[in-house]
């Protein structure tokens, strides 16, 4: 074959992946977010096509950020010309257009000439083994010679999860398969054992999962203490008592539970192992070695409840504690009802109250605004006492009219900051994008915010949907809340983080004086979820 020409040029980092990839069946671009891993993939895709060793292409990628729609975007813009296409965005049959079902139809149809390379981008949550659209990728990769990519493979992290066996399941009917993430092992090196299953199951060289983790995992001895009383937890409904203890017995050599360090951990072995198994079927790239982009830089700002606030959130503070002391938990809680109670106080802080003690801000339950806010017509100013709203307006001001983006994790703080900026400064400014944003709004939101001709100078957007996309005119990022996850927080802050940036890029963090901010904060530029900080500490820590 001769010599592939790039239809757009590559950085140095991505031409080298290029190379040591584009022929190998199985392989994993471990690039971070803004390095271009998407651009690899496409050149891949049309290197093959164009040696005759593919026909199609299958893209799945996360549902948030468009990320599916990215990539058919991207494919035009990258593709050589000389590679014919028809591409098109894929998705359950009810959230299909007329036209698109028509296209999918016809990429479908083995019979159909002149298509080019066949390419189908559908979002990983909508596969699942069964489904009308599962069966119809299963046929794609049955009839065609498929290249299919997983971007953001952290979704299938999971091996039990239903999206990662059905991708595994197309996976082996694909002959080249390739993985996209910068966040590879998030939660630490267990998070490596689906992704490269997927992958090829030679690489590990494990047949289950079982297996894996007694190999890289320190696991607690049969003796310990949690072990017992789990094991006796499962043998509970045998009447029986002899039964009951022989099963609880049998159960103590079999129950996998990681053992922790003193900082709550997980303690792993054999990583050096693990990473030579990995390294020939994989690249790695990180902005700070391969991209001249200008720095981040970290701004704190400290704000105090108002007596309002601090009143309601001291009482349930006491209430949280209460439960669990009287359940006998403080120090042992796991970390899913610890985060939900966390979440009830985060509220709280960021001015938004939910009398249920288990809350749900996507459930239509009422939620109340502690400190409301109004406009005086007088001043044409807003008016509000919310500690957090008056620390994000004086951010807006300093920074003056250069473009932002401020990240939220719960609903009705996006509702209120665009009510607020749009009465300051009109709702022609600001943007918002989140998961009750669906389809060509979200693309154009996005849109408008990367065009300088638009008049959107504020994006307002919740965490988890800042996954793929570009909105690199940003000058700076407020962090009006936090997720949780420190996968969800990077991929917010390299949103703007990205190639096209042609300044620093100021990112802001609120802290509350008295909440658990700091503790939310350090654990997540620690690169920890909170979740992961929560377990072995003493929950009146976090409260």
């Amino acid at each position: 074959m001769a010599a592939y020409k790039f239809h757009t040029k590559p950085f140095k980092h991505q031409r080298d992946c290029f190379l040591v990839s584009r022929e190998l069946p199985a392989f994993a671009y471990l690039m971070e977010q803004g390095t271009g891993k998407t651009k690899v993939g496409i050149d891949t895709a049309a290197y093959l096509y164009l040696a005759g060793l593919i026909d199609a292409l299958l893209i799945a990628a996360p549902n948030e950020g468009d990320v599916p729609d990215n990539w058919i975007d991207q494919v035009y813009l990258h593709l050589p010309t000389g590679v014919g296409r028809t591409a098109v965005r894929a998705a359950a049959a009810s959230k299909m257009r007329a036209e698109a079902k028509r296209d999918l139809k016809l990429i479908l149809d083995k019979r159909a000439d002149d298509l080019g390379l066949r390419i189908i981008s559908t979002n990983i949550e909508s596969i699942r083994s069964g489904s009308p659209l599962f069966n119809q990728l299963l046929k794609f990769c049955r009839e065609f010679r498929v290249l299919f990519i997983i971007d953001e493979s952290t979704r299938i992290k999971s091996h039990t999860a239903a999206q990662t066996k059905a991708s595994h399941k197309l996976g082996r009917n694909a002959v080249y398969r390739r993985i996209a993430t910068g966040t590879f092992t998030p939660n630490g090196p267990l998070d490596a054992y689906s992704q490269m299953l997927f992958l090829d199951p030679a690489i590990l060289g494990f047949d289950s999962f079982t297996a894996f983790k007694a190999h890289f995992c320190q696991l607690l001895p049969p003796q310990n203490g949690l072990v017992r009383w789990t094991a006796n937890k499962m043998a509970g409904k045998i009447s029986d008592p002899a039964k009951r203890a022989a099963f609880a017995d049998q159960m103590t050599s079999v129950i996998q539970i990681p053992a922790r360090g003193p900082d709550g951990v997980i303690l792993y072995r054999n990583t050096d192992e693990l990473n030579k198994k990995i390294a020939p079927y994989s690249f790695r790239a990180l902005k700070k070695d391969c991209l001249d982009l200008p720095p981040k830089l970290y701004v704190t700002h400290y704000v105090d409840m108002t007596p309002r606030q601090q009143l309601i959130y001291d009482q349930v503070k006491r209430e949280v504690i209460a439960e669990f002391v009287d359940k006998g938990l403080l120090r042992t809680v796991t970390a899913s009802l610890a985060i939900v109670r966390l979440l009830r106080l985060q509220q709280i802080a960021c001015n938004h109250f939910s009398p249920d003690p288990d809350p749900d801000v996507d459930s239509g339950r009422v939620i109340e605004r502690i400190e409301p806010w109004k406009y005086n017509k007088k001043t044409k100013e807003v008016v509000t006492s919310n500690p957090r709203m008056q620390c994000l307006l004086q951010v807006i001001e300093e920074a003056g009219p250069v473009r932002g983006i401020i990240w939220c994790r719960h609903h009705p703080e996006i509702r209120e900051i665009v009510e607020v900026l749009s009465a300051q400064f009109g709702q022609e400014r600001v943007v918002q994008l989140h998961g009750k944003i669906k389809g060509e709004e979200r693309v154009a939101a996005r849109k408008a915010f990367q065009d300088l001709k638009s008049k959107i100078q504020w994006l307002v957007g919740q965490e988890r949907s800042g996954i793929g996309i570009d909105l690199y005119e940003a000058s700076w990022e407020f962090f009006y809340s936090n997720d949780y996850s420190w996968e969800n927080r990077i991929q917010a802050e390299d949103r703007g983080h990205r190639q096209g940036l042609r300044h620093a890029l100021t990112i802001h963090d609120v802290l509350t004086r008295g909440t658990n901010d700091h503790r939310v904060i350090a654990s997540l530029r620690n690169k920890k979820d909170v979740s992961e900080a929560i377990l072995g500490d003493d929950l009146s820590n976090w409260v």
